[in-house]
């Protein structure tokens, strides 16, 4: 977490076009240092992670300074500050940096968290610029950690922002629901804590968490101001960055990929090749394609975050998909076929046994259910995480098969 001006005299913007499309936001209630947040009491401090750059830090306060207060040690912020856009010398231009906030408010906000947050967090963490480089291996408009960071839910986060916001999304909810379950209810209503609630999430050392406190005029201020009609990632990375290594895809994945009976929606496809999907739902879908040919148009990429009940999707953690069409034909409850591997799924070994299905018919079994969503796809998911006994693709696809039952 390098400088501003450091980092502008290390870089110039190519254009490298960044998928946009925020979806699922998985609850990971780990710290940058992978602390569990939930764990880490108001006022403790760890040790840094990074310390910023003096230029950096002047500033942005050069103002309080000048009136002879120390900002870095504020407790409260002018909530009625004047709201005034400060110019940034970057090939990001402005009209770029208020479609990034625009953005990031609406993604979190879909969260239940205030719009003004993730861009607080983002002008003090990156200027608001998806930067593939910073202190150590901080890269990315939250300076998050690659080392502790990229992989699992958030891997390849670097050229995909929505991952970024749904880490950013994910923490500030953990240390949120961490104070309010330690007794501070109201934690998170007051913008005047919105600082402190972001320092819990970006964990800089004590001295400079007053920073981002400090940014709520200007992030106000961003969105108070018509979105421009711009791609918000059409936003270069840094020439010289290091590239960006995929990880290598899980077996089961990789024969999703393939398998002719499995139909994958674009989006769909890029879960699959990204590493989003659980194992054991892809070694599912593998076992039912042997039944019927099948069609997902949704994993985790897409859907919403939150269910029609308000609880976290499981699609968010990518351990649920959205079977569209069963044999050729869209599922509804005269598609016999559907209902078939509906009720095979249920003798899936147990090991890649979905404990959530969805589908337009009532089956008497605790793993299923029916509502108003669930008549036109069946929702094959998982409940839990993954367990190193669950995980049975890591070496190879399972090799247990569905054994299909009369359609009752």
């Amino acid at each position: 977490m390098t400088s501003l001006a450091g980092r502008r005299r290390r870089a110039a913007v190519a254009a490298v076009v960044l998928a946009l499309g925020l979806t699922a936001l998985p609850a990971v209630a780990v710290a940058q240092d992978g602390t569990d947040a939930a764990a880490i009491a108001p006022g403790s401090a760890p040790e840094p992670l990074w310390v910023p750059d003096p230029e950096d830090v002047a500033a942005s306060t050069s103002d309080s300074d000048a009136a002879g207060t120390d900002p870095l040690q504020a407790a409260t912020v002018d909530v009625g500050a004047p709201a005034v856009l400060a110019p940034v010398a970057d090939p990001v231009t402005d009209e770029m940096r208020i479609a990034i906030a625009h953005w990031m408010a609406r993604g979190v906000q879909d969260a239940g968290l205030p719009a003004e947050l993730p861009v607080m967090a983002a002008l003090v963490e990156s200027g608001l610029r998806n930067l593939p480089f910073g202190d150590r291996d901080s890269v990315g408009f939250f300076q998050m950690r690659q080392g502790i960071w990229d992989r699992g839910a958030y891997a390849g986060y670097l050229a995909r922002p929505e991952l970024q916001l749904r880490w950013f999304a994910d923490h500030a909810i953990a240390v949120r629901d961490a104070r309010r379950a330690a007794g501070d209810e109201s934690f998170g209503e007051d913008p005047a804590e919105w600082g402190e609630w972001i320092a819990a999430v970006e964990r800089p050392a004590a001295q400079y968490r007053g920073r981002y406190g400090l940014r709520l005029a200007e992030a106000r201020a961003l969105l108070a101001t018509p979105a421009p009609p711009v791609a918000p990632f059409a936003v270069g990375l840094a020439v010289g960055a290091p590239a960006v290594v995929p990880a290598p895809i899980d077996p089961s994945a990789q024969a999703v990929l393939e398998d002719a009976n499995i139909v994958l929606s674009p989006i769909a496809q890029e879960d699959v090749a990204g590493g989003r999907v659980d194992p054991r739902l892809t070694n599912a879908l593998l076992e039912a394609a042997k039944v019927a040919p099948i069609a997902v148009s949704v994993f985790q990429t897409g859907h919403s975050y939150l269910t029609v009940n308000g609880s976290v999707s499981n699609h968010s953690y990518g351990r649920a998909a959205d079977v569209s069409t069963v044999g050729d034909a869209a599922v509804t409850r005269s598609n016999q076929d559907a209902k078939r591997l509906a009720l095979a799924l249920s003798r899936l070994p147990e090991a890649i046994r979905p404990t959530e299905i969805g589908t337009p018919w009532a089956i008497d079994d605790p793993a299923y259910f029916t509502d108003h969503m669930h008549q036109d796809h069946l929702h094959v998911g998982f409940d839990t995480t993954a367990g190193d006994v669950a995980l049975v693709s890591s070496a190879a696809p399972a090799t247990g098969s569905v054994q299909t039952v009369s359609a009752t």
